[in-house]
C-alpha cells in the first residue's frame, strides 16, 4: 500500500464529504481496507464505489461495500462518463 498521511481524507470521510471512491484494481480496494483501519473502514464501506470490472466489484462486495458501480474500463473519459450517468439517475 502507498505510504501517505490519511488524516485529511479521514476527516472528509467523517464529515461525510466523500461522494464516491474510484478503484481501478483489486489491490486498491484491498489497500483501502489496510490503510483505513477497522473503525474508519466501517464508514468507508458506506461510500459508493466505482470500479472497472466485475471481478473488482465481487471483491468489494466481499469486503462489505454497500453501493458499487462498474464502469466499462479505467480510461478517464469512461470514468467521468460513468460518474455523470450515475449523478443524473
Amino acid at each position: 500500500p502507498p505510504i501517505t498521511n490519511l488524516e485529511p481524507y479521514l476527516l472528509l470521510l467523517k464529515e461525510r464529504k466523500v461522494d464516491v471512491i474510484i478503484c481501478t484494481s483489486g489491490e486498491s480496494v484491498n489497500n483501502l481496507k489496510k490503510l483505513t483501519g477497522d473503525e474508519n473502514f466501517r464508514m468507508l464501506k458506506q461510500v459508493p464505489l466505482l470500479v472497472v470490472s466485475d471481478r473488482i466489484k465481487m471483491l468489494a462486495q466481499d469486503l462489505g461495500f454497500q453501493t458499487i458501480w462498474v464502469a466499462n474500463n479505467a480510461k478517464h473519459e469512461t470514468l467521468i462518463r460513468a460518474l455523470n450517468e450515475i449523478r443524473t439517475q
